[in-house]
């Protein structure tokens, strides 16, 4: 009888033991990590490395139970590829979008709305660039459904001494673009016989669409309908703007060709300086900068050993009188999203917290190109004093997301542009007036069109 009642003891406690250890969580091996997925557009190795050295590796240095690991959309269409991506089996857990198309990841359901999150751990938005954060909005119609950590803007940037000069008051926060072009008059009317009042390009010789871009961004102009088979650009709206273009040209308000071939064979022959530059020069009373292109010139100041040879400041981008309030696009980067099929979204979660709180923006406060989201901590370069402000004021415009989708999914759209660049500059020439260039861009614009949809080979050098 005891040897019996020992054996039932015996079995009884196996039987505990086992149902003990069926309950409990299986513990991680030691050196086991879980991996958080980051999906991407395209494979591409050098971005990886950069984006796992700028953005990322501090998280997994301080969070050593956890690895990186990129994946990256298969699909000729980026915008399609990616949403294939978030619906497979084992599908990233974070996504970097372009800032174009967030708006369509929204309203098909791929990405986590963050506001629960954000109220829930009583995270600081408020700390964050309000340019950011409204532009992130406007995509989820009030709601916050990614974030960034670093983004760049413009700014007006001016040359202090030639204002005092010709006696004409210095630019402010909030000027239109009537008010600047007006100062811009005055400074080549009462400066110097070799000055011009304003000009797009804080180099000799930029890109005249992106320069247009800045303008008109706001705008929203359209060249080619929805469909991308119809030009829209032969319109009282595209010739006001052109005109304009065209009268600072002609009043030599801003250079032109021959003015930025004569400026740049000087430099050359004075073997390259600061003069390079149409800012620098001081020749230039005002003109638009990136944050990029502003620490890029602190860069050549600091290589050359010189310091910009007057007194200078910079102001908000001048605005359009419909749109006080709004600035140029504010590039980002990265924009981090939540995949909603995420089978890891707390710690996702805790990812992009880090990546956009302080301690991220801390480390990277003298280390970065761009400007931290987390405003307190940009500082001013080289420990000058000047607007930093300026930098954030603004919101950027709203994106034109059937534009943006456009451009993703026919990269030779480009063409119609630039098209549209090579007719305006005729137009500055003088060999076609302002209209006749508009009606020639949409005739041919719509040749071009039509080879776009047929996939036909497009000849940059002949575009028609």
């Amino acid at each position: 009888m005891r040897f019996l009642f020992l054996k039932v003891t015996i079995c009884l406690s196996l039987l505990v033991s086992l149902l003990v250890s069926c309950s409990l969580p299986v513990k991680q091996e030691k050196n086991e990590k879980q991996v958080i997925r980051i999906g991407l557009f395209e494979k591409n190795e050098t971005t990886e490395q950069y984006l796992r050295d700028q953005y990322f590796s501090l998280y997994e240095y301080s969070h050593d139970n956890i690895a990186i690991e990129f994946v990256h959309a298969k699909h000729k269409d980026p915008v399609l590829g990616t949403k294939q991506l978030l619906n497979s089996n084992n599908p990233p857990d974070i996504v970097l979008l372009s800032y174009a198309v967030i708006g369509e990841f929204i309203d098909d359901n791929y990405l986590v709305k963050l506001d629960p999150l954000i109220t829930r751990d009583k995270y600081d938005v408020d700390g964050l660039a309000q340019g950011v954060i409204s532009g992130l909005r406007d995509f989820g119609k009030g709601s916050l459904y990614a974030l960034s950590p670093t983004f760049s803007s413009s700014v007006l940037i001016y040359n202090e001494n030639m204002f005092r000069n010709a006696g004409v008051t210095i630019p402010t926060d909030g000027m239109t673009w009537e008010e600047a072009f007006d100062k811009a008059r005055q400074i080549k009317t009462k400066g110097e016989k070799e000055s011009f009042g304003f000009s797009f390009s804080w180099s000799w010789g930029g890109e005249l669409n992106e320069s247009l871009n800045l303008y008109t961004g706001p705008l929203n102009l359209h060249e080619f309908d929805k469909s991308g088979r119809k030009m829209t650009v032969n319109t009282p709206e595209w010739e006001k703007v052109w005109t304009t273009i065209y009268d600072l040209y002609k009043e030599k308000v801003t250079p032109n060709e021959e003015d930025i071939t004569k400026f740049k064979n000087e430099s050359k022959s004075n073997n390259g300086s600061i003069n390079d530059n149409a800012f620098l020069s001081g020749k230039i009373a005002m003109t638009i900068m990136s944050y990029r292109n502003f620490v890029r010139m602190q860069k050549i100041l600091k290589t050359s050993g010189s310091s910009i040879p007057f007194d200078w400041n910079i102001a908000t981008m001048p605005v359009h009188p419909g749109s006080p309030n709004t600035g140029t696009h504010v590039p980002m980067e990265p924009v981090l999203a939540i995949n909603s099929k995420s089978p890891n979204i707390e710690v996702s979660w805790d990812l992009i917290k880090f990546i956009c709180g302080d301690e991220w923006a801390r480390a990277k406060t003298n280390s970065t190109d761009n400007l931290l989201a987390r405003i307190k901590y940009n500082k001013t370069k080289e420990g000058l004093d000047y607007n930093i402000n300026a930098f954030y004021k603004l919101k950027p415009p709203v994106i034109d997301l059937d534009k943006a989708r456009q451009f993703l999914s026919k990269p030779d759209l480009y063409h119609v542009t630039k098209l549209g660049e090579e007719k305006l500059k005729k137009a500055l020439k003088g060999e076609v007036s302002v209209k006749e260039a508009l009606s020639e861009w949409e005739s041919e614009g719509n040749n071009l069109l039509k080879k776009i949809e047929a996939n036909q080979t497009i000849d940059t050098k002949n575009r028609k």
